[in-house]
């Protein structure tokens, strides 16, 4: 994996480096503009950069530059791509010169430079290697961003190739072996030529680490890892070692025999320390790994075992849970049972008395006795409303495929002196088989029809529509009405059993429907909620198993 500010890194060093060639051929067209020859040639025993090369460098540079920058601008990479392609040709033309024995006339087209000069074929014609290089640069950076087939390996192996081209005529540079930079009959090429090009090459490698093989480079891979610290010690150490046992030879110190012995035992020395530390490193990194591994199955068997000590305490909460309100509901269905027997003789006797003594009763005694009757029986409505609160769990339930369009019509006959005296109008659509227990999905419309009738202003005749959709797993139900409705502060609190909005000479009930109706449908493993505007009406939703 390459992590986003690695792969940012590396491209920005990619657009340092174009910068840097930009720069540098700058400086080498500056050295032919005021005849500087130490900015053309270190001395008059190298080769000189020469000026298409130069330019060649500008271009390429830019190329890379506008790329790289601003890639994402159609205009730009394509004016990039055009530089790209000009470095191209003119890499290409010089090969046809060398190939073909022509002269095109393209060599001094910038600078002109008198015959005779070191290592030169032809007056101010780059070197054959130098040729090569531009092909294998401006084609690589014109496939560098191309995400097509294996353009990305084609660029990458293209400035590999490149690289290698470079490195071998620095190597005969630093080894005074001409072959590698300078081929019989042709320009050899100059020093700060194969040295700018291994820039550039470096900056096409680095411009797309996550693709092609630099994404295994600069992985975060333990293979990048190693690549990026072992590589360049690879390259350099044994370069500077041969300089170094070139410098003994050069100065008599010891002879070529001794020199190439002394260089294959500081290599074999140099590649035993690199594969030592190497292998203390993965030695390393192994053990912390396991370390890792193992505080891992250890954090894994702690959460297991806390997972399971958790699942058991919620268990055992759930059961103690359920048992109290097993008891509760019980409790409540026995104790509101119990309290029928004594408030229907107070209610009896109340009623007794006032028949009995109704001569010898003021209107006041009269007035109270009519209180206490209605308490009374506002009592025993509430206690009935509690028996059926606690008969929704308390009872043995059957759950079976329901038609809700028969259970609709059986709770509109519930409610047909209601509907009959209100005058509402009830429509439905859409009414799937359900899984659920008859009963209490009869119960379950029966309260929210009828809260529908109930609460409608007295102005309006109720209208009332019930339907229902298929959604995932469940069907999704709605009651709506046209209604008082409810401001959305108390749609909250209204299936809170006992509570109501309003008082009894305004609509009267004991605040238990809508209670039953959510005890009903979390019965059949739903949810029920509401919305509602006031003065506008309200809609219950409610969900249902699938059958």
């Amino acid at each position: 994996m390459i992590t986003k500010s690695k792969t940012a890194q590396f491209k920005g060093m990619a657009t340092y480096l174009s910068v840097i060639v930009v720069l540098l051929g700058v400086l080498f067209l500056v050295g032919w503009l005021f005849n500087i020859k130490p900015l053309i040639s270190p001395g008059s025993d190298f080769s000189t950069i020469k000026s298409n090369v130069a330019v060649a460098f500008i271009l390429i540079g830019l190329a890379l530059f506008l790329i790289l920058t601003r890639g994402s601008i159609p205009k730009y990479r394509l004016l990039g791509k055009f530089l790209a392609l000009l470095v191209f040709l003119m890499g290409v033309l010089t090969l046809f010169e060398y190939l073909f024995g022509l002269n095109l006339g393209i060599d001094q087209l910038f600078f002109k430079e008198a015959a005779g000069a070191f290592n030169t074929s032809s007056p101010n014609r780059m070197a054959f290697n130098a040729s090569v290089n531009l092909v294998l640069a401006g084609l690589a950076v014109m496939v560098i961003d191309v995400r097509v087939g294996h353009c990305q390996e084609l660029s990458q192996g293209l400035a590999f190739l490149g690289g290698v081209v470079s490195i071998l005529a620095l190597l005969g540079y630093s080894f005074n072996a001409s072959i590698l930079y300078h081929l019989p009959q042709f320009t050899g090429i100059a020093i700060y030529a194969a040295t700018t090009f291994i820039l550039i090459f470096s900056a096409i490698l680095l411009a797309d680490p996550d693709n092609g093989f630099m994404k295994l480079l600069v992985s975060d891979t333990l293979g990048g890892y190693f690549a990026r610290r072992v590589l360049p010690l690879i390259i350099i150490v044994p370069w500077l070692l041969g300089f170094l046992i070139k410098l003994g030879i050069n100065y008599g110190i010891y002879d070529y025999s001794y020199g190439y012995a002394l260089l294959i035992f500081f290599i074999i020395l140099f590649l035993t320390v690199i594969l030592g530390i190497t292998s203390y490193s993965i030695k390393n990194i192994e053990k912390e790994r396991n370390k890792v591994n193992q505080d891992l199955k250890q954090s894994k068997m702690e959460l297991e075992k806390a997972k399971e000590d958790l699942e058991e305490k919620v268990k055992e909460r759930t059961i103690a849970l359920e048992t109290s309100n097993n008891e509760l509901e019980h409790f409540a269905y026995a104790t509101s049972h119990d309290l029928k027997e004594p408030l229907r003789m107070i209610t009896s006797f109340l009623q007794l008395l006032e028949r009995k003594y109704d001569n010898d009763l003021d209107e006041d005694a009269h007035e109270y006795i009519g209180f206490a009757v209605d308490g009374a029986k506002r009592m025993n409505e509430m206690i009935n409303d509690l028996l059926e609160y606690s008969r929704v769990t308390s009872e043995e339930r059957v759950f079976k495929n329901l038609d809700t369009q028969k259970i609709l019509d059986e709770a509109l006959l519930n409610l047909k002196v209601a509907v009959d005296e209100s005058g509402a109008i009830v429509t439905h659509e859409n009414m799937p088989v359900v899984m659920g227990d008859e009963k209490l999905m009869v119960q379950l419309f029966q309260n929210l029809i009828g809260n529908a009738i109930k609460y409608c202003d007295t102005n309006k005749i109720p209208e009332i529509h019930a339907t229902a959709k298929k959604e995932d797993d469940h069907y999704l139900f709605s009651v709506s009405d046209n209604g008082i409705g409810i401001d959305s502060k108390h749609l909250a609190k209204i299936f809170t059993i006992f509570q109501r909005l309003h008082r009894n000479d305004e609509y009267n009930g004991t605040g238990i429907g809508l209670s039953i109706a959510q005890k009903i449908v979390q019965q059949h493993g739903g949810v029920i909620w509401a919305e509602s505007t006031p003065g506008e009406g309200s809609t219950f939703y409610f969900t249902m198993p699938l059958p």
